[in-house]
């Protein structure tokens, strides 16, 4: 009866909205990987295919900006090259 009650109460704590950090989102990829066992990469696709475009651009300014540990300058610097280089295919 306490597993069935910690699991429904994880459940409910993935539902709530919570404001979109960096470590937010690695930390919801190593849970997945953690209780499915699926490799990060598939937890990472079948995350980003459940998600809105929106959100998904949201996930990787803050990931992005992570990565540049915060210079919003180099950040956007990588964007503007990766989009370059995705239209160059």
């Amino acid at each position: 009866m306490l597993q069935g009650t910690k699991r429904r109460l994880a459940m409910l704590e993935r539902s709530i909205e919570l404001p979109l950090t960096a470590e937010r989102v690695l930390a919801l990829v190593e849970e997945r990987v953690r209780l499915t066992g699926a490799s990060r990469n598939d937890v990472i696709d079948a995350m980003a295919a459940s998600m809105t475009s929106e959100k998904r651009h949201r996930v990787i300014d803050v990931l992005v900006l992570k990565a540049f540990k915060g210079n919003v300058e180099a950040a956007h610097q990588w964007k503007q090259k990766a989009v370059a280089d995705m239209r160059g295919r």
